[in-house]
């Protein structure tokens, strides 16, 4: 007990730059004034540069500049640490509280100026700019996945949008971009993904003494793959106007959209720019495009014409 409470005594004085009195620092370590003056010549007898002062003003407090290096801790690897600490991760689990106590402790050993980052420089908001989300089950499913227990579910397919009753054993948990997902398996059954926010009515049951030891990085590896292997990717040629072109990265991604020579061809003007996007697969496409409505023209293939010529007809039929 007494080593633990001589590292607390050390990240607290490590993270404030004037004295502090020896009566705050008994409340906070929840000792007795004589028991904190003890510890502060045990600090100093093992090296640590702890002083005293007197006067109003006086107290217990490390020398300036001086900072506890724990477990080897790097400056750069402290500055990696409030980066993922900034991420929604750890208050969706319910242990933000936790995850921020911990990582200012780093941030005090190793250099004051990086916890800065943490909440202040560096935010991650996965509900953008109109915010709100469905109950996502998400505390429900940690607590069964740290039990491994059997949970049940209505489900609502992604695809088909079809509802189903699942009974399977909490396996682990996966965060794909901003989407919590349940894994889930019993027995010789394979490894399902279901995402959190299409789970109605989570129960969490019994533990699962019998459940499959997987490995969730790697299953996660495999569905993905195999999800990708379903669609036949398709290049498209596309006239879009400059203040479209943004969106337009934003939905494909950055990487799947290249610009061609020069502005695009015909009477369109200046305004616009010829690319070549590449969609997962025509219904891919047929999902992107119409999001920019009148700020984008398809110029090739043939196929995504007639299909957007269909989509728009379904639309039309629909509206009239």
């Amino acid at each position: 007990m007494r080593a633990d409470r001589l590292l607390r005594l050390t990240w607290i004085l490590s993270g404030r730059s004037a004295p502090i009195p020896a009566a705050q620092l008994a409340a906070e370590l929840e000792v007795s004034t004589r028991t904190v003056l003890r510890d502060v010549e045990a600090l100093s007898a093992a090296g640590v540069p702890v002083y005293t002062t007197r006067g109003s003003r006086g107290g217990i407090a490390l020398v300036d500049g001086y900072r506890p290096h724990i477990l080897g801790l790097s400056r750069d690897e402290a500055r990696a640490l409030t980066a993922v600490a900034s991420l929604p991760t750890a208050g969706a689990l319910g242990v933000g509280d936790l995850v921020r106590s911990a990582i200012g402790k780093v941030c005090r050993a190793a250099d004051r100026s990086e916890e800065t980052l943490l909440g202040s420089r560096v935010v991650v908001d996965p509900n953008g700019w109109l915010g709100g989300q469905r109950r996502s089950w998400l505390e429900e499913a940690m607590r069964a996945v740290r039990g491994r227990h059997r949970v049940a579910f209505r489900y609502t397919a992604g695809g088909s949008g079809r509802l189903s009753d699942v009974s399977t054993t909490a396996l682990g948990l996966l965060c794909a971009a901003a989407d919590w997902y349940l894994v889930g398996g019993r027995g010789s059954e394979s490894v399902r993904f279901y995402r959190l926010d299409r789970v109605d009515d989570l129960r969490v049951g019994e533990e699962d003494d019998a459940a499959p030891r997987v490995d969730v990085a790697e299953e996660w590896r495999r569905a993905r793959a195999r999800f990708q292997e379903r669609f036949t990717p398709v290049s498209a040629v596309l006239n879009v106007r400059r203040c479209a072109l943004g969106r337009l990265r934003g939905l494909v991604s950055v990487d799947r959209v290249e610009n061609l020579s020069g502005p695009a061809g015909g009477a369109q003007g200046e305004d616009w720019v010829q690319v070549c996007a590449t969609f997962g697969d025509v219904s891919h496409a047929t999902e992107v495009l119409p999001r920019l409505a009148a700020h984008v023209r398809v110029v090739e293939p043939e196929e995504l014409k007639e299909a957007l010529r269909g989509l728009a007809e379904q639309v039309w039929a629909a509206a009239v």
